[in-house]
């Protein structure tokens, strides 16, 4: 494929950022010392976008067609990271921080109620 055929940013894949420290998936974690949650954000791109984990049987939790082939998946450092919204009601704007490397790390207010608002939209640009 031609690089200028490569998109240049796109949506990460869909992630529940939790609000609360119950059953949090792989590659997010909370420090109760610091009330402080930590997403991997390239963690969870790279795992989705490679297929790793349960991708057969009944139990499965993704699918790609018989003759699919791989998705390209870009290195840690060909990526910048972006969050363009994110619920300032819920998520405390103080606290959030997202690295170089795609770690995430932010705070919940303490008077927060979530919403159909309560989310981030997580957006990836191609270096």
């Amino acid at each position: 494929m031609a690089a200028s055929a490569n998109p240049r940013f796109f949506y990460a894949p869909s992630i529940v950022m939790p609000t609360a420290n119950i059953n949090l998936p792989a590659n997010i974690t909370y420090n109760v010392g610091t009330s402080i949650f930590t997403v991997d954000l390239y963690a969870i791109y790279n795992n989705q976008f490679s297929l790793t984990g349960n991708v057969a049987g009944s139990a499965r939790s993704a699918i790609k067609s018989p003759t699919a082939t791989s998705l390209p998946v870009q290195t840690v450092t060909s990526l910048e990271y972006f969050i363009t919204y994110f619920d300032n009601t819920v998520f405390d704007p103080s606290s959030i921080t997202l690295s170089d490397a795609g770690i995430l790390t932010y705070k919940i207010l303490p008077a927060a109620v979530v919403s159909e608002k309560t989310f981030m939209n997580i957006v990836f640009k191609v270096k």
